[in-house]
């Protein structure tokens, strides 16, 4: 005897997409968020201390509205 395995459904409105992996935690985001900022701002010293611009964070610019 074989047992069936339970269906799969999505919420309403969304399609399946197959088996879900499992969901981050509030502190496996939070930590990332650190990490990158960690990141960033040894980038930023590195870019000071060296005077290299490649280092140094870009300008943002705006886009030409038309």
């Amino acid at each position: 005897m074989t047992i069936a395995p339970e269906p799969r459904t999505a919420p309403i409105g969304l399609p399946d997409t197959g088996p879900r992996a499992p969901t981050e935690s509030v502190g496996t985001v939070i930590l990332a968020g650190l990490a990158n900022l960690a990141i960033a701002a040894a980038k930023l010293v590195a870019g000071l201390l060296s005077g290299s611009a490649a280092m140094l964070p870009r300008p943002r610019t705006r886009s030409p509205t038309r």
